[in-house]
């Protein structure tokens, strides 16, 4: 399944608004914790604000629950970072390009919209690439052979090694408010260095938060 088709078939039972985020809204926001609530009458109408996938999975709730549901986004497209883009005759998705079942409402999700039967995984989990110098890299699968392979360079890993020993040392293992602020990227690189983030953490942030982990706190 691509994520593409999630974002579709989520939009497809609510109104979008398409609109700049200068305009002000008079919105009545529904509280989906009581179903009672919810059905009670007293709320008919709700919007919801941006129509990335989880606008888009709240507006379904809604709307399944029976409410009025009115999706407000300042691009002139839903899916957020999430689209297809067309070139020069070939097709690629951008955003994440993975997601998880583990919860019940994910399974869930998919079977009320229909779309299970467009689910893709992978041909093989055991193998995965990023790019690094131009060229498709494997990336190691476990820990043994991120030290066996070429994949870090020989600072890399010794700074790998020395990790443990070296938090012991700072502060007493005690977390400034400062570095609690901290991005992801910050976080790792000061643990780890700057290779580290740049072919791990970032490839992995990227394909499932279609995120730059530098404006992602650690915190989050």
């Amino acid at each position: 399944m691509t994520m593409l088709s999630l974002t579709n078939s989520l939009l497809s039972p609510t109104h979008m608004v398409s609109c700049s985020s200068s305009t002000n809204y008079n919105t009545l926001m529904a509280n989906t914790s009581d179903p009672d609530k919810l059905h009670s009458g007293s709320i008919k109408r709700v919007a919801v604000i941006g129509a990335g996938v989880s606008g888009l999975a709240a507006a379904y709730k809604l709307k399944s629950n029976g409410l009025n549901v009115t999706l407000l986004e300042a691009d002139e497209r839903a899916g957020g970072k999430i689209r297809s883009a067309v070139k020069n005759g070939y097709i690629w998705d951008e955003g994440a390009n993975t997601m998880t079942e583990s919860e019940s409402e994910v399974t869930s999700l998919l079977d009320d919209l229909g779309i299970r039967d467009m689910q893709q995984l992978p041909l093989s989990q055991n193998k995965r690439y990023v790019v690094r110098d131009g060229l498709p890299v494997l990336l190691p699968s476990g820990p043994i052979s991120l030290f066996t392979s070429n994949f870090l360079s020989a600072k890399s890993k010794l700074r790998l090694l020395c990790e443990p020993f070296s938090w012991r040392r700072r502060h007493n293992a005690k977390v400034s408010d400062e570095e609690a602020e901290e991005s992801v990227s910050d976080f790792f690189g000061r643990h780890f260095g700057e290779e580290f983030v740049d072919y791990l953490i970032d490839p992995f942030v990227g394909g499932t938060s279609a995120a730059d982990p530098k404006t992602i706190s650690v915190c989050d």
